[in-house]
């Protein structure tokens, strides 16, 4: 027996050194690129090296799976990318890593995936075949355009309208199938300017090119040369108009420029200065040429000055001045809450992945929520709780409605968290994590409590016996003989209640949830739960 052990040790250590033997068949010490050997030939993944950037998702896919076979998909560093069961993989910070997919069968196929940051991204663009257009009414062009990413065409579905058909209309050309050729034409309808704007969708992100489209009478083309301009705040540009004669582009002399809104820029002459306030200002050329008058209209897109406003707890906590679009913002409170840290940022409702966002071309709201704090529907963090008994009839649910009450206040989500709990059951809220209780710490709830609701209550079974009701007048209560502290509600309100954490629990204690439960087997509704600590 001892000599099989032998000998079955002696091939493993053969087979261990002939694979530590591989190496350079050169003999020398130079890199050479690393390959992935993957002895299970008949699956792999169909893209199997990818480079992304921060935030990008990009969906996996495999070849050579059977029917009956399932697979599970691992990284092993998860700090760059995370995957999810479907194998879409999705880019966390700037690394190197690899994906594993492992099938019920035993089988794995290995890839690689670089992440780089965000801000070296390559952004399609939408190729237009024409720049700009001067036309003449009635006349009609040609104009194809496509979605272009580093350099190479990119099937997608495009859209195009004219910003005033009053001048100038596009129309999608077709084939003998229906279906569309990728081009169209522009055809002039009246004096004036336009813009054409063609728009596409990339990965779930809009992407738009524009077409400058001038239109005048029949023997006369005009160029206003600043159609279609784009300046920031503070920045000048030099107007001028010409026209086409003969084929012969001549500029014109003694044009008088005006614009529609004097606070969004200035006039000097022929040159234009942007303000702080943003948005699209029209400027209208008038002149004499050949005997004849002419006024032609054109829009300049002025990117203003913006403030971010950031809220905490419903409350202005930071202002930020005179951003610009475009412009990188990152984020942080001027008075922050001591030892507390903010677990997420809303722009315009919008949940960021990180503390930062690109400025857009307009003030922006910011809300920071601190951990601990509730966000949107937070229904997940309702448990069942054993703390009556009983008889696992709670529920928490989140309701998609809006609630008044007899004041016209509302909730302030898109809806409220519903608790309902029936049979003197109860349902436990947890918090992100542990608190320590202290003689000024407190819970802040905004509940909408029914008139049957006469009591709730709210509690930890820590063994002290300690707990709140909150009460309506009309609840039935021996409010001197209850081993509780009281906290009276408005039934029909939404209603702000305060609580101090000692109402619960020894000062110094740690707690991570309270049960809450309603009386006579009735409901209420909360939106917003906050720890003040």
């Amino acid at each position: 027996m001892k000599k099989i052990i032998c000998f079955i040790l002696v091939i493993i250590l053969a087979l261990s050194f002939a694979v530590i033997g591989c190496g350079n068949k050169n003999g020398d010490d130079s890199e050479s690129e690393s390959v992935f050997i993957d002895k299970d030939v008949g699956l792999d993944f169909v893209v199997k090296r990818i480079t992304i950037y921060e935030g990008d998702n990009f969906q996996t896919e495999l070849e050579g799976l059977d029917e009956d076979e399932t697979v599970t998909y691992s990284t092993y560093d998860d700090e760059i990318v995370k995957i999810a069961d479907n194998g879409l993989i999705h880019a966390l910070s700037v690394g190197f890593a690899v994906v594993k997919a492992t099938s019920s069968k035993g089988r794995t196929a290995l890839m690689q995936v670089t992440v780089n940051e965000a801000s070296m991204k390559i952004l399609p663009i939408i190729d237009i075949s024409k720049s700009d257009l001067n036309l003449v009414v009635g006349d009609s062009v040609e104009v194809s355009a496509q979605l272009v990413y580093d350099g190479k065409t990119v099937s997608s579905e495009m859209g195009a309208f004219s910003q005033n058909e009053d001048v100038a209309v596009y129309e999608f050309a077709f084939d003998d199938k229906g279906k569309p050729t990728g081009g169209g034409v522009v055809t002039a309808v009246g004096e004036g300017s336009t813009v054409i704007s063609f728009t596409a969708i990339y990965e779930g992100q809009e992407i738009s090119g524009y077409l400058n489209v001038t239109v005048s009478e029949e023997g006369l083309i005009i160029y206003p040369g600043y159609a279609g301009a784009g300046i920031y705040a503070g920045e000048s540009i030099e107007l001028g108009v010409a026209v086409m004669v003969d084929g012969e582009q001549i500029e014109v002399e003694d044009v008088s420029y005006f614009v529609s809104d004097t606070e969004m820029a200035t006039l000097s002459g022929s040159t234009l200065t942007a303000k702080n306030i943003g948005g699209d200002l029209t400027v209208t050329a008038k002149f004499n040429y050949d005997g004849k008058s002419y006024t032609v209209e054109s829009s300049v897109h002025i990117y203003g000055k913006f403030k971010v406003e950031i809220y905490s707890r419903g409350e202005l906590n930071t202002t930020l001045l005179d951003k610009s679009f475009g412009e990188k913002i990152f984020l942080e409170l001027e008075n922050p809450v001591e030892g507390r840290e903010v677990k997420a940022w809303y722009v315009e409702d919008e949940r960021l992945d990180g503390d930062s966002f690109i400025m857009e071309d307009n003030d922006v709201i910011v809300t920071a929520v601190y951990a601990n704090d509730t966000e949107d529907d937070f229904s997940s963090r309702f448990t069942q709780s054993h703390l009556f008994n009983q008889s696992n009839q709670a529920t928490a649910r989140f309701v998609e409605q809006i609630t008044p009450d007899g004041k016209g206040n509302m909730s302030s989500l898109k809806g409220a968290v519903m608790i309902n709990t029936a049979n003197q059951s109860s349902v436990l809220y947890s918090f992100d994590s542990g608190v320590k209780v202290t003689d000024t710490a407190y819970i802040k709830l905004r509940a909408y409590i029914p008139l049957e609701a006469t009591v709730i209550y709210l509690g930890i079974s820590d063994g002290d016996g300690k707990n709140t009701w909150l009460y309506s007048d009309n609840a039935d209560i021996d409010q001197e003989n209850l081993p509780a502290h009281l906290v009276k509600f408005v039934p029909l309100e939404w209603t702000e209640i305060i609580i101090p954490m000692s109402y619960l629990t020894k000062v110094g204690n740690i707690i991570a949830g309270f049960s809450i439960s309603v009386s006579n087997g009735s409901y209420c509704l909360i939106d917003s739960i906050e720890l003040y600590y």
